[in-house]
């Protein structure tokens, strides 16, 4: 994702939650809460001002309409010929009118610069931002906990270094506690062999056809499962972190070492 959907991203959560919101207000015939008292208040106020704001208008618009149909009498001589220019009258608000009006933003804080806009930070933070994110809105049932929703993920560990793809399995695992999650994924390091799966494909991609290495259908891998999970043969995760050690000493051969 560009830093440009990431925003628009956060800005469609918001406006959900914002919706969800507003839409209960207006549906619930037993809330008698303040909130609900001002929303219908405000229903019944923008209308009336805006005829009021109308009225002057109103008479303008009148002047301007008989002045064009004076020429239009006489440049086609037909004095029958009216022409009218008004406005429409309001019916008050819709809920996608209030959403609209509104903005949000996520802004990352350090030690030097304060309110910084989360489009400025690396690719890494973002994304991790982002899922955690969702992942808090989830726990927290602001996304919906009976509604049915599914989360897709596409190759989540893309940018992240190894501490942080650990960091997005776990939050993945907490997300996928509460709704369903299917992931697209190349890292091995995002699956969790201790936790619950209800299915995973290990597959080899050809030029002309895709090779099963390893499916699992259980609930919960059993021994010969997690002796057969062949991916680890051919993306070994501790290679892949030793770039990233405090650290490193390299030798290039028996005699060296």
């Amino acid at each position: 994702m560009t830093t440009d959907e990431v925003d628009k991203q956060v800005q469609e959560i918001y406006s959900h939650l914002l919706t969800a919101e507003l839409t209960k207000l207006e549906n619930d015939e037993s809330d008698l809460s303040k909130s609900k008292q001002e929303y219908l208040d405000l229903k019944r106020a923008i209308p009336k001002l805006l005829s009021q704001l109308k009225s002057n208008t109103d008479l303008a618009l009148k002047a301007v309409s008989d002045n064009v149909s004076k020429n239009l009498q006489g440049l086609f001589s037909n004095k029958d010929l009216q022409l009218a220019v008004s406005g429409g009258d309001s019916n008050g608000f819709s809920i996608s009118e209030i959403v609209k009006s509104t903005n949000s933003s996520v802004t990352i804080d350090n030690k030097q610069f304060q309110g910084m806009p989360l489009s400025t930070q690396g690719t890494g933070i973002q994304r991790m931002s982002l899922i955690f994110i969702f992942q808090n809105m989830i726990e927290q049932g602001m996304l919906g906990i009976n509604e049915n929703k599914m989360l897709l993920i596409d190759e989540p560990e893309a940018f992240l270094h190894p501490e942080a793809v650990r960091a997005l399995s776990q939050s993945l695992y907490t997300i996928g506690g509460k709704m369903p999650l299917i992931i697209s994924t190349h890292s091995p390091v995002l699956i969790d062999l201790s936790e619950n799966h209800t299915s995973i494909q290990v597959l080899r991609i050809g030029s002309d056809e895709a090779i099963e290495l390893f499916q699992s259908s259980n609930s919960v891998f059993d021994e010969n499962d997690i002796a057969n999970m062949k991916i680890l043969n051919y993306v070994d995760s501790y290679i892949n972190e030793f770039f990233f050690a405090n650290n490193i000493i390299i030798v290039e051969g028996d005699t060296e070492f």
